[in-house]
C-alpha cells in the first residue's frame, strides 16, 4: 500500500468533496477518484459515501480515517527525529538531503542507491521529488545543498549560470533525450516510431505542483505535439500509474526512466516521434561550492560524480 493513498484519504473525509480535495492535492478529480477505488479494493471494503453533508466515510472508513490520521502523525514525528540523524562532519551514519526532478529520484533510487549500499556506503540520501522551479527555490533557500536536474542542450549556459548566480557548481554527468510514454496495452505502443499527428490526439499527464505552470520543458513538447489534453499530477508515481492504465501518454527522458519499475516489466514502453529528436538534454549534478559542504554532502557528490554516468540502464 503506498501511503499517498492514505494521506489523499484522509483530505478528501476533511474537505468532505473529492473536487475540494483534488484542489488541495494538485490532482485531478478522476485521478484522486481512482485512487481511492484502488485503495477500497485493495481493503476489500467501501469507505465513502455520498450525502446531504458531502462525501462522509462508512463505519469502516471512520475507524479507517482514525488511524490514518495517527499513522501519519506518527510519520511526521519520525521524519522531524530523522532530520537530527546526520552525524558530525565526516562521521558515518549521515542523511544527506537530495533534492531532484521526479524522473531524476527515480534514477537514484533504483540505479545509485543500490550501489551505494553495494559497496557499504553508510551515508543514506534523503530524496525529495520536485519541479525544475521548485528545485531552484529548494537549493536557494538551503533546503537541500545538493541537486539533480537535467538542461535541454539549448538552455544549458543560461541554467547553469542562473545556478552559479546562488553558488551552485553545475556538473554535466550524461546524455539524454525525451521520449513519449504509453501503456503497453496501447495499440500504438506496437509501433517502432510515432507520428507527431498521433501524439496530437493523445491525452498527456505531467507532474505540476500548480495547474497553471507545468515546467517548459514539458510545454514546449506539448506545443510541438499540439496537445488538448492534459492532466496535471503531483507525483511520478502517479503519472506512471496513469500511463500503465492506458489514461494517458507521458514525456520523459529516456534513459532516466529506463529502470522505472512499470518500464522494465513492459507495462509501459518509450517511443521516438517520426523526423523529431525531442529535446536533446543533459543530467546535471548541482552541489553548493565545496567549501560549504560537510564530509557526508562531499562523499555524496564524489560518488554521484564517479557513478551515476556509469549505472548503466536495462535493456530494452
Amino acid at each position: 500500500m503506498r501511503l499517498e493513498l492514505l494521506h489523499y484519504f484522509v483530505q478528501i473525509v476533511e474537505s468532505r468533496s473529492f473536487n475540494k480535495a483534488a484542489a488541495r492535492l494538485f490532482l485531478t478529480q478522476p485521478a484522486l477518484t481512482n485512487a481511492m477505488n484502488a485503495l477500497e479494493e485493495e481493503l476489500g471494503t467501501r469507505l465513502l459515501v455520498r450525502s446531504h453533508k458531502g462525501v462522509v466515510p462508512t463505519a469502516h472508513g471512520a475507524v479507517v480515517y482514525e488511524d490514518c490520521r495517527r499513522i501519519l502523525g506518527e510519520l511526521r514525528e519520525c521524519m522531524e527525529a530523522w532530520k537530527t540523524l546526520t552525524a558530525p562532519d565526516g562521521e558515518e551514519g549521515s542523511v544527506v538531503p537530495l533534492v531532484g526532478i521526479p524522473t531524476a529520484c527515480n534514477y537514484v533510487a533504483d540505479e545509485i542507491v543500490p550501489l551505494m549500499r553495494a559497496e557499504r556506503q553508510s551515508i543514506s540520501l534523503a530524496l525529495h521529488e520536485a519541479s525544475p522551479a521548485a528545485l531552484y527555490d529548494a537549493l536557494r533557500s538551503g533546503c537541500a545543498r545538493i541537486g539533480l536536474t537535467a538542461f535541454v542542450r539549448d538552455e544549458e549556459e543560461r541554467q547553469i549560470q542562473r545556478y552559479r548566480s546562488i553558488h551552485f557548481r553545475a556538473e554535466a554527468l550524461l546524455d539524454d533525450e525525451y521520449a513519449v510514454f504509453l501503456s503497453a496495452r496501447h495499440p500504438l505502443a506496437e509501433n517502432e516510431l510515432l507520428r507527431l499527428e498521433e501524439c496530437a490526439a493523445l491525452p498527456f499527464a505531467t507532474y505540476s505542483s500548480n495547474r497553471e505552470g507545468e515546467d517548459a520543458i514539458f510545454r514546449r513538447a506539448a506545443e510541438l505535439f499540439q496537445v488538448r489534453d492534459i492532466y496535471y499530477l503531483n507525483s511520478r508515481e502517479s503519472i506512471m500509474q496513469m500511463i500503465a492504465q492506458n489514461k494517458a501518454a507521458g514525456f520523459f527522458l529516456r534513459r532516466m526512466t529506463r529502470n522505472n519499475w512499470y518500464v522494465k516489466n513492459g507495462l509501459i514502453r518509450a517511443r521516438p516521434v517520426e523526423g523529431v529528436r525531442l529535446l536533446p538534454s543533459r543530467h546535471y549534478l548541482l552541489w553548493l561550492e565545496e567549501d560549504a559542504l560537510n564530509g557526508a554532502e562531499r562523499r555524496v557528490v564524489a560518488f554521484l560524480r564517479e557513478r551515476y554516468a556509469a549505472a548503466e540502464p536495462a535493456s530494452e
